[in-house]
């Protein structure tokens, strides 16, 4: 199967990732928290990407490695 990102979940799942924190992330997409939580929720259903706590957000192995892709993709559009 393939699912194709768009640039904004890749840009909140990189913020999350990098800060693993819900609340840092949506600082630096500079976006609602809300907005950030419903664009991961979306990742978290179709591709398993992180594990939530109260807290603190992890990455998974899928995780990791659509943030490497993700990365690698990035660098391309700057």
């Amino acid at each position: 199967m393939i699912y194709r990102l768009e640039l904004y979940q890749v840009r909140h799942f990189a913020a999350v990732a990098d800060t693993g924190s819900f609340t840092k992330a949506a600082i630096r997409a500079a976006v609602m928290q809300s907005a950030l939580s419903a664009s991961i929720a979306k990742l978290e259903e179709e591709l398993g990407v992180v594990h939530r706590s109260s807290k603190l957000v992890t990455l998974t192995a899928a995780g990791a490695s659509v943030f490497r892709r993700s990365l690698r993709s990035m660098m391309f559009l700057i």
